[in-house]
């Protein structure tokens, strides 16, 4: 047997530990996929078994309540506009303040 045997007899082998090697990752993928799977499984039946909550829209019990509920609204949603432009503000402060060219 010359070298050229040798060689091939070497690629043979290094071959064939590299097929084991992607194998053996192929099996642990497999096996990742099974737990995931079965929890997956899991998962979904919880959800089918789920009952849907029979919800009451809520009503105001008086005049008086209804009018303290409808401003105590109109306050929340101008606080949320308020904070929504002060972010776009600091943002477009920010984004002024950035120096684009760095030469």
């Amino acid at each position: 047997m010359g070298w050229t045997g040798w060689l091939f007899l070497a690629v043979s082998i290094a071959g064939l530990y590299a097929l084991g090697l992607v194998l053996y990752r192929l099996f642990l993928s497999v096996k990742s996929l099974a737990r995931e799977i079965s929890q997956t499984k899991t998962l979904v039946s919880e959800l089918m078994s789920y009952e849907p909550l029979d919800y009451t829209p809520a009503k105001p019990s008086s005049r008086e309540d209804l009018a303290e509920v409808l401003m105590a609204r109109r306050n929340f949603e101008k606080n949320r506009e308020a904070k929504a432009e002060a972010r776009q503000r600091r943002l477009v402060q920010r984004i002024s303040q950035i120096e684009i060219d760095k030469r």
